[in-house]
């Protein structure tokens, strides 16, 4: 078995879905079973949320359990633009597994994010001079890696090819065959870390690849939950409206006072969404206009708040969610722990098999992802 730490479930779900391309069975977890019938657990410890010290402390714990069991291979999974407290989790594991290093490749030269001489970039652009500027919890404020690990680190390039023996390592990252070599460089003394690209060359050196399976198509109403605030989400909203699909935004007194949150308000906003999905079968929520830092914990808790009365009103039968804090949220909420891998819709929007109810589908989609073309298609 292998085990993949992530530290939010849309990462989890992400680096889950590569197991379908070799084959194997992969479930997430929020939840820890261990002892589950699979060939791959991605664990989310939601850690992003925490503060370092909590944070820490629940990946040494894990690490802990991890030890006590036979595990083919460990991964820690990080944000790809090293959002979270990723120098504090990837010691901790480390230390807990007993690695004496640990090989960071965050990078992902697939998606256009590559590390060059130890400064982040995304499509020839600054880190903080792109949309990660913006996040309201983790705003990128600069594209140097070692200022944003907030931590010592070593940094590596292919020449020369000898590794430091110990501690924590980030490999500048350019291309496909950077990550091939960095994928090599893995034994037994070192743990992996970092994003799907690398996971994937790590993946390849042990196993065959397989063809991916389609998604499926399940019957019945589909909500998709928008958590994004993003200039991307909004553009992608603006579309599906376009498209013939019905959008009803979070109530305004809502989104700006989420602290204090209005019941009647609350219920009026579900059973808008109800009406909407009754009459065409697919619906979009989303929160209107920028999310301010402070107000981005209550936001989330308030989508989860709005998924648990639309399930009380009526079936839906796929719920898609946009946002790894939002996606958590709303599955604790739903008390929904395990996720059954089964397709993906495109590159890191990943479908998957609710364990405590089999007949319900959720798919995750990270927020800074594009959406999936004809996603806004009329269900009824």
């Amino acid at each position: 078995m292998i085990v993949v730490i992530a530290d939010d479930i849309s990462g989890a779900a992400e680096i889950a879905s590569v197991a379908l391309k070799f084959g194997l069975r992969a479930q997430v977890q929020t939840r820890f079973d261990l002892q589950a019938p699979v060939d791959l657990i991605a664990i989310d410890t939601d850690t992003r949320n925490f503060t370092a010290q909590e944070a820490g402390e629940r990946l040494t714990n894990l690490s802990e359990l991890l030890s006590q069991i036979q595990v083919d291979g460990y991964y820690k999974k990080v944000d790809s633009v090293l959002r979270g407290h990723v120098h504090t989790e990837c010691t901790a594991l480390m230390t807990g597994l007993k690695r004496k290093r640990t090989l960071l490749i965050p990078a992902n030269p697939s998606k256009g994010r590559t590390i060059q001489q130890g400064q982040y970039w995304i499509e020839g652009h600054p880190l903080h001079q792109t949309g990660f500027a913006h996040d309201p919890e983790y705003p990128a404020t600069t594209s140097d890696v070692a200022t944003l690990l907030q931590g010592p680190i070593n940094l590596a390039t292919r020449n020369p090819n000898a590794l430091p023996d110990q501690g924590l390592i980030v490999g500048n990252t350019n291309d496909q065959q950077d990550i091939d070599h960095w994928a090599a460089q893995i034994d037994s003394d070192t743990l992996a870390a970092g994003a799907i690209d690398f996971f994937t060359a790590w993946m390849q050196r042990q196993y065959p690849c397989h063809s991916t399976p389609s998604i499926a198509s399940p019957p019945g109403n589909r909500l998709i939950v928008c958590g994004s605030a993003s200039e991307q989400s909004r553009q992608a909203i603006e579309h599906a409206q376009a498209q013939g699909c019905p959008v009803i935004a979070m109530p305004g007194l809502l989104s700006q006072t989420p602290q204090q949150p209005d019941e009647s308000l609350i219920q009026g906003w579900a059973a808008d969404i109800v009406a909407a999905l009754s009459q065409q079968g697919h619906a979009i929520t989303h929160i209107p206009g920028p999310i301010r830092p402070d107000a981005a914990s209550p936001l989330k808790d308030l989508m989860a708040r709005l998924a648990q009365e639309v399930k009380h009103k009526i079936d839906v039968t796929e719920w898609v969610i946009e946002g790894g804090a939002t996606a958590r949220a709303i599955l604790d909420r739903l008390a929904w722990h395990t996720l059954d891998i089964q397709g993906l819709y495109a590159p890191g929007v990943v479908q998957m098999q609710v364990a405590e109810c089999p007949d319900i589908w959720v798919t995750l989609k990270p927020g800074s992802y594009p959406w999936p073309l004809d996603w806004w298609k009329r269900r009824k």
